[in-house]
């Protein structure tokens, strides 16, 4: 039996929640593929998901968010003292998590 090597589509899921509180959660997914080799020799795509949960139900602008924050970790960037490989999506949201300033309400 051969399994299909070629890398699956990203895909976008909504939902939409109650919690706790009462309050009505929206929640966005995307989610990737990104290949990974196993000490075995086997290499495969795994899926990982990329999710905002918020209490304004802007799926649309979520949407565009965790595309464009995935493709950014995707970059290569361009360092002479290290190879050109990408930043994993982990290191770019802890990045984007704690480096990035929060507007005050």
């Amino acid at each position: 039996m051969e399994f299909d090597q070629s890398k699956p589509e990203a895909k976008f899921f909504t939902f939409a929640t109650v919690a706790a509180y009462g309050a009505t959660l929206y929640g966005a997914c995307l989610r990737v593929f990104e290949f990974s080799t196993q000490p075995d020799a086997s290499s495969s795509y795994n899926p990982k998901i990329l999710m905002v949960l918020s209490e304004w139900n802007y799926f649309s602008v979520f949407e565009v968010f965790l595309g464009y924050f995935y493709l950014a970790s995707r970059k290569k960037y361009n360092n002479p003292a290290t190879p050109k490989i990408p930043i994993e999506v982990d290191t770019a949201l802890l990045h984007f998590m704690f480096d990035t300033e929060k507007p005050y309400l």
